[in-house]
């Protein structure tokens, strides 16, 4: 009960001051733009097989993880795939609206995170990938320091 307490209380006061579940409002503004983070080895894989794209967690969770707001891709990144092996890792941007067009559903966890429930289809003619940028890791230690040409 504290636990909920102290959260609602600290929530209050956030969204006073202009943020929602954590977040300044104006970060949120353009709802049809996600991103989604993987190795760029499998995404290529998709691209070249012509098959849509799933992560290796998604029969597990069911989802593919996206963020509406490219720092926390940064954050989320750094807090599981530092140990990551990979190097070559890329931001996929992707658009809320071309999902939806072809059925594909997409719920949201908060207004940050959004969970695609399908695949990301590599035809171009879909418009689902807008762009896909090169994330940056510093060599010595793992961490994801940005995302070139989007938080740069």
């Amino acid at each position: 009960f504290r636990r909920v307490l102290f959260r609602s209380k600290w929530h209050q006061k956030a969204q006073k001051r202009g943020f929602k579940n954590g977040i300044k409002k104006e970060e949120c503004n353009n709802h049809d733009v996600m991103y989604h983070m993987c190795e760029k080895k499998d995404w290529e894989k998709a691209v070249e097989s012509q098959t849509p794209y799933f992560p290796s967690n998604f029969e597990q969770e069911g989802f593919i993880h996206a963020t509406s707001i490219p720092q926390k891709l940064i954050d989320t990144a750094n807090q599981f795939y530092t140990d990551s092996k990979c190097d070559d890792w890329i931001c996929l941007e992707l658009s809320r609206s071309a999902f939806t067009s072809i059925g594909i559903i997409i719920k949201d966890e908060s207004p940050v995170f959004p969970h695609i429930y399908g695949g990301i289809s590599t035809k171009k003619s879909l418009g689902l990938v807008a762009n896909s940028y090169q994330m940056i890791r510093n060599s010595e230690d793992g961490t994801f320091v940005k995302i070139v040409g989007v938080t740069d």
